[in-house]
């Protein structure tokens, strides 16, 4: 494999006329740099975003029946894949999360704490990758605007697989980097500790490459490019017996990686593509034409205004509403960062890399439906936006003297500015108005449900749980009671049917169905049942109202009933509110 650092035959930056900082005052900068990303990334981490997705819940559930059992929720033994909803989560995620809650237990914290320490590793090792080829200034420009950045910073703050990935192919390549294969001894040869940084490269990325589905089209693509730039130095390292060995060594690391996957992919197929099936976009009704379309419609939404800078994903799991996932300063910054690089793209390869980079990112949701840009499908696209438009902003600063400068400075300045005050209005909608705005997407008032029912459905015959307006009710469940792994493991549980995946609809005697189908599911001819039931204040239920839970704007979002079946009039003839 070529080094990615220094491409030219100098080595020289492509900013040379920014001023030397020293060494002191970079790390001074980067340990301030890295010490904000990290409070932004842990402060709240357990209400912002509120309560928690059901993704998140099932993963942490699953590494906590792992750490009890050594079997995930539905009875596998330390599996590849973890069978969720009809679908199949990769594992290395739902593993990284056992030794944190074989420390703090099982709860929101645990959950989220990973991947929010991935997140701010990704920081020192953007400046890594990018001090190499533009130089500190740039490095400390990238992190910086990589620690603010609302696309990382709220993947950052979920417990799913696709937050940590950016770290994984930053860490691959800074290891890559590390290694610098180009430069051997007179033999070709590296040194042992040079080969393995080669080898953990090799690693970081065959697991990146499964730890979430989009990778398995963004690493293959991304090391694609890398051998396409790189080819001339490839060649004639594979000309030499050691230049082959150190390319036998990359690639045996990445199978190392890659291996869990691969054994998966010959025992259980439908495992490993199943979440790829059921998302497809390929509409075979159109034809190829009609295929082609769809993904270049999907691929170039991604780059579209409103994704980038307006309103970002549609989904308010993984997006502020009505916010972009960059900043507006970025319409600015990014395309000088772009031309900085097209301009010097003949002697600057890793500038190319960077352009295949951007390219390629939304490859992976432009193959699967969504109706507007997907800010997890398309995570492979940090973040070299980031990147570009640090690039930007230190070419600003570093023109030439005279009148072009003083103008071009004043600009820098004023976007230095625009991201200051963009970022503050950006964590001000993330931390004040998003836990308001997103609670019912999070369905966090299940979090009080549950603990409600827990506490008195020992005294009831069967526990109701709506399904209205509501997604995966019983992985919530799982979490929120912390369910013993046993137990769950050994209950009778019925899944059925839900669109394109499935859901939980029984657990015992606790159900999750629409309270109408209440009296079929628990009637029994001669013989009555106490029922505990939580439904929606929109459908009206025939019972004792036990407690009222709300959303944090006050609007009313379940009620806990207690409801009689099987004996004369219905509900017990003292409804009334319970005080």
């Amino acid at each position: 494999m070529s080094s990615i650092a220094h491409d030219d035959a100098t080595g020289r930056p492509t900013l040379p006329d920014a001023r030397p900082v020293s060494e002191s005052a970079v790390i001074l900068a980067l340990s301030v740099i890295v010490l904000v990303g990290a409070a932004l990334r842990i402060f709240r981490l357990d209400s912002v975003p509120p309560a928690i997705n059901q993704d998140e819940a099932i993963h942490a559930y699953d590494a906590w029946c792992l750490l009890q059992t050594g079997r995930d929720h539905d009875g596998a033994s330390w599996p590849i894949f973890f069978r969720a909803f009809g679908d199949y989560h990769p594992a290395p995620f739902v593993y990284l999360l056992i030794p944190f809650q074989a420390v703090m237990g099982l709860g929101v914290w645990s959950a989220r704490l990973p991947a929010a320490l991935m997140g701010v590793l990704a920081l020192p090792l953007a400046f890594l990758l990018v001090r190499k080829r533009y130089g500190a200034v740039a490095g400390l420009a990238t992190a910086a605007l990589l620690a603010i950045s609302p696309w990382h910073l709220h993947l950052n703050r979920l417990a799913l697989e696709a937050g940590i990935c950016p770290t994984l192919i930053l860490a691959g390549l800074v290891a890559l980097d590390a290694a610098n294969p180009t430069r051997c001894d007179d033999r070709g040869a590296l040194s042992a500790r040079r080969l393995g940084w080669l080898l953990l490269s090799g690693i970081l990325l065959g697991l990146c490459t499964w730890t979430y589905h989009a990778m398995r089209v963004f690493v293959p693509l991304l090391l694609f490019g890398i051998i396409v730039i790189y080819c001339r130095s490839i060649l004639e390292s594979a000309a030499r017996p050691a230049g082959r060995f150190n390319l036998i060594v990359w690639a045996g690391g990445f199978l190392i990686g890659l291996l869990p996957f691969l054994v998966a992919w010959v025992v259980a197929p439908q495992q490993v593509w199943a979440r790829a099936t059921s998302v497809s976009n390929f509409d075979e009704s159109g034809g190829l034409a009609g295929i082609v379309r769809g993904m270049l419609v999907h691929y170039l939404r991604h780059f579209s205004p409103d994704f980038l800078f307006r309103r970002g994903d549609p989904s308010m799991i993984q997006s502020v509403p009505d916010f972009g996932q960059l900043y507006l300063t970025y319409l600015l910054l990014v395309p000088i960062g772009l031309w900085q690089v097209l301009r010097e793209s003949r002697a600057d390869r890793f500038g190319r890399l960077l352009l295949w980079w951007m390219l390629i990112g939304p490859m992976p949701s432009a193959l699967s439906y969504w109706p507007g840009g997907h800010s997890l499908r398309s995570v492979g696209s940090l973040p070299v936006y980031d990147i570009f438009a640090a690039i930007g902003l230190c070419r600003l600063f570093s023109m030439p003297f005279g009148r072009v400068r003083r103008v071009a400075v004043g600009l820098a300045t004023l976007c230095t500015l625009g991201v200051t005050v963009q970022s503050g209005y950006f964590l001000h909608r993330f931390f004040v108005d998003y836990p308001v705005r997103a609670a019912a997407a999070f369905e966090s008032e299940w979090r009080d449900v549950f603990a409600a029912a827990q506490a008195r459905q020992a005294e009831y015959d069967f526990v109701l749980f709506t399904t209205h307006r509501s997604n995966q009710p019983g992985a919530l469940y799982l979490f929120w009671t912390r369910m013993d792994p046993a137990a769950c493991q050994a209950a009778q549980r019925v899944c059925e049917p839900f669109g394109i995946v499935d859901r939980i609809v029984q657990i015992d005697r606790v159900v999750f169905q629409p309270s109408e189908n209440l009296k079929a599911l628990t009637a029994v001819p001669g013989v009555s049942a106490r029922v505990l039931a939580a439904e929606r204040p929109e459908i009206p239920v025939d019972g004792k109202v036990l407690q009222r839970f709300n959303y944090p704007d006050g609007r009313e979002a379940m009620i806990l009933y207690e409801v009689r079946i099987g004996e004369a009039g219905g509900a017990s003839d003292d409804a009334t509110e319970a005080k």
